[in-house]
């Protein structure tokens, strides 16, 4: 760990700051339209001001979070338009400037704070910046460069919270779909909308990622409404959320039944098949999330403890961060092709230290940024 707080990362500041005032520039755009639905100054920051503005669109919501608001979001644009600037904002106070002011002054990097079990998971985190919640997006990743000279690897684990998942739960699909090297993603799409593989859109796709992911603890059908809209930027009806969610469970009863399952037996302590023991488990979701989870990022940590062990194979190569189920490492040009494979190896012998009875897949790749480029 202390070697990735020492490596540190380097920023392109010209490109992040042209980024950062596009970010601000559509965040203002936003703003420019909300103000144009209402005749009175608005503070949208304001829950007490907005419920007033929504009184006076017809809109009686209980509250102001995002759940409540995707209620009404398809047949009134003007809620879209405030979810949307919701998420435009936070990019800006977020990663707007204030993220390259971390980047220390002797060595213009950002050194970021790498908790080892940050998370109540066993998982780490990261603070001063958060970099593990830096969008996934292109447009931001390809602000974060490696030295003149040098190469990233950018290395991870293919679905591996759905691969823990299959291998916990035991369910038969999923298992054999891993077994034959078939795209999960698009297996959902056909078998939920009922649709042949060769006829699945990318829009299908993205639809069931989002259903593979957001459904995996257990949620019910409004928080699956709301992961679609946050993460997905989906809008979907409760009606449609909820008829998905049964046709996905449906498809994997394994899952269904092992959720059920870990879920009734409701204990304050869930103990990993790594041995290690998360306490003061309160939720029937928590049972679920925190097996998968935690399993993933202990395997993680065996990933990064074997890359320092065997360090000398790659003299040059530093981790500079890790995110969930990624690693980015710098090493030099001329060493990048053995570094992809050191770190390849590596990430698959460290999961397999915890994960049995499921193919585990890395993808590491030498790019010139972050992006994967």
């Amino acid at each position: 760990m202390a070697w990735m707080e020492h490596a540190g990362l380097l920023v392109d500041r010209e490109a992040w700051t042209a980024l950062a005032e596009q970010q601000k520039a559509e965040a203002d755009r936003l703003r420019s339209e909300l103000d144009a639905t209402t005749s009175k100054p608005v503070n949208w920051n304001s829950p007490k001001q907005i419920l007033a503005w929504l009184r006076d669109l017809d809109v009686e919501v209980p509250s102001t979070d995002v759940a409540a608001l995707l209620e009404h979001a398809e047949g009134h644009p003007p809620i879209r338009t405030l979810l949307e600037w919701r998420k435009a904002s936070k990019l800006v106070s977020t990663y707007g400037m204030a993220f390259i002011h971390h980047a220390h002054p002797a060595t213009g990097r950002i050194h970021p704070d790498w908790h080892q079990i940050g998370a109540r998971t066993g998982r780490m985190s990261c603070s001063s910046p958060n970099l593990q919640n830096l969008p996934r997006r292109e447009e931001y990743r390809q602000c974060i460069v490696h030295s003149p000279g040098c190469a990233f690897i950018v290395a991870d684990y293919s679905q591996i919270e759905l691969r823990v998942a299959a291998a916990l739960s035991g369910d038969r699909r999923l298992l054999e779909a891993y077994r034959n090297g078939v795209d999960v993603h698009r297996q959902t799409a056909s078998m939920v909308l009922g649709v042949p593989e060769e006829e699945i859109t990318k829009a299908d796709r993205q639809l069931a990622k989002a259903l593979n992911f957001g459904l995996l603890y257990g949620c019910g059908a409004k928080t699956l409404r709301k992961t679609l809209f946050v993460d997905y930027g989906i809008v979907m009806p409760l009606e449609r959320a909820e008829g998905l969610r049964r046709e996905f469970f449906r498809v994997y009863s394994g899952l269904y039944e092992w959720q059920r399952r870990v879920g009734n037996s409701l204990r304050s302590t869930v103990r990993l098949e790594s041995g290690r023991l998360i306490r003061d488990v309160e939720k029937y979701t928590q049972q679920a999330n925190y097996r998968v989870q935690g399993l993933a990022g202990d395997g993680l940590k065996h990933a990064i403890a074997l890359l320092w062990e065997t360090r000398d194979t790659c003299p040059s190569a530093r981790l500079v961060a890790a995110v969930h189920d990624e690693l980015l490492v710098e090493v030099a040009e001329d060493e990048a092709e053995r570094a992809r494979e050191w770190v390849e190896r590596c990430m698959l012998e460290g999961m397999l230290r915890v994960v049995s009875g499921v193919e585990i897949e890395v993808e590491a790749k030498v790019c010139k940024s972050w992006a994967g480029k």
